[in-house]
């Protein structure tokens, strides 16, 4: 049988945190696990999630990722967060070896408007609550476009159910509706 883990994913700033705490107050009955691969690299690296980047080289990094797996299907039904597609230094890199292990029944992608993106992490870095690059629009919607074709490329590989969510102000209501309707049978 396979996993019980929905992947819950987008680019820094696309709303996927604020979405999936607004999912799991609407949740109805018992709630999945939640899980958050920076949560966890940053708990095994003894580091800040803004310190990660650039502090681990790729291997490390690699033989972390691949510990989570079993700590994560431990937890099942899980909700996992994390960025699929990250970007380092102008690279946007993905882990395919964790996805195929890992192995989710669902992905849910979190997606915005470019320029929205890019507002929401000049606000955010203004706040102090996180430092994060804002980069050109362009770039910010070539990263979302990546990690889109890469989670509807894997899924088709495991063959796992892919939904895309464009987190527009104000529609937060109708897309928790959404997703806890495409996540019931997890």
């Amino acid at each position: 049988m396979r996993p019980r883990i929905a992947y819950w994913t987008g680019i820094t700033s696309s709303g996927k945190d604020f979405t999936l705490g607004q999912t799991m107050d609407a949740w109805q009955g018992e709630p999945p696990a939640n899980a958050s691969m920076g949560s966890m690299i940053s708990e095994a690296l003894r580091l800040d999630r803004d310190q990660i980047r650039g502090s681990v080289d790729g291997q490390e990094l690699y033989g972390i990722q691949m510990q989570i797996v079993e700590r994560v299907q431990a937890m099942e039904p899980v909700i996992f967060n994390s960025h699929l597609a990250a970007r380092h230094g102008g690279v946007v890199g993905v882990n395919i070896d964790f996805e195929r292990a890992l192995h989710p029944s669902h992905y849910v992608v979190i997606t915005a408007e470019p320029s929205q993106i890019a507002q929401w992490r000049a606000e955010r870095n203004r706040r102090g609550e996180r430092d994060s690059e804002v980069e050109d629009v362009a770039i910010v919607a070539a990263h979302q476009e990546i990690l889109t074709g890469a989670v509807h490329a894997i899924a088709r590989q495991i063959d796992a159910r892919v939904m895309v969510v464009n987190n527009a102000p104000g529609d937060i209501d109708d897309n928790v509706h959404q997703i806890l309707n495409f996540l019931e049978s997890l």
